[in-house]
């Protein structure tokens, strides 16, 4: 993958990736991972492309092995949300205290350009 994004200039190692997932779930790319032959194990990957879409039975029979039955969708899990804190810490309420003086009647309302200039304000969870 490195290899054909450095080839391509216009196109980095991201690109590269998703239009060789693209190719892949669409059936004209199989890449194969496994041990060299030699005396020496080495792990090679062998990549086959195909430019008619072919299905898994016949990448199976073309690449000779077995095809594995179709797995089971897993059901999604409840998204469960995370209890809200209730009591703040104490580091927190003494940052807290010193960084904003309680307002006052006599305080002003703060303008645009102050809000501009202090940055944007955290947003709560």
């Amino acid at each position: 993958m490195k290899t054909l994004a450095k080839s391509q200039p216009l196109y980095g190692q991201l690109a590269v990736r998703s239009a060789l997932r693209r190719l892949t779930a669409a059936g004209h790319l199989r890449r194969v991972g496994g041990h060299s032959g030699g005396p020496v194990l080495k792990h090679v990957t062998r990549t086959y492309f195909s430019r008619v879409p072919r299905d898994e039975h016949w990448w199976c029979a073309f690449l000779h092995v077995t095809p594995r039955p179709p797995e089971p969708e897993p059901e999604p899990e409840p998204v469960a949300c995370r209890p809200r804190r209730t009591r703040r810490s104490e580091a927190y309420e003494s940052r807290t205290a010193r960084a904003a003086p309680a307002p006052t009647a006599l305080s002003r309302p703060r303008t645009i350009s102050q809000d501009r200039a202090n940055g944007p304000t955290p947003r709560a969870c």
